[in-house]
């Protein structure tokens, strides 16, 4: 993951013109020290951008799985017997492990049946927030 930034290699993982010219504003351009200052900067979302387009696919992946994780417990909080993200977060956490044909496949299956319930939820609340 470690890698020199340039404004030619942001440019090709086509970052945003503010992050680019906030970057053309500073002098450090290794990784990991770009990622500290845009932190401290509270640029967060940039700093995840950065950090996504510098990991490799399993890097991601795993990553994706520790935000899932996070953000679990606030869903179940609100739909305490839908264990379809949690099941999504094994079976992805299986096929990062192993990631066999069939591991992967089951992770896709489990992904798209949370990705239904997270948009069922998000419509109810939609349907709820009109209501008022």
């Amino acid at each position: 993951m470690l890698k020199n930034i340039t404004d030619k290699w942001l440019k090709k993982h086509n970052a945003c013109k503010e992050g680019r010219d906030w970057f053309k504003e500073q002098t450090e351009t290794d990784s990991v020290t770009v990622l500290k200052k845009l932190i401290k900067a509270e640029k967060y979302d940039w700093a995840i951008w950065l950090f996504t387009n510098l990991a490799t696919k399993p890097q991601n992946v795993r990553f994706a799985i520790y935000c899932a994780e996070l953000s679990l417990p606030n869903f179940e909080s609100v739909y305490p017997g839908d264990d379809r993200p949690r099941e999504a977060i094994r079976a992805a956490r299986r096929g990062a492990k192993n990631p066999t044909e069939k591991n992967k496949a089951a992770a896709r299956s489990a992904a798209e049946s949370a990705a239904r319930s997270a948009e069922s939820a998000r419509s109810a609340a939609e349907s709820a927030r009109s209501a008022w």
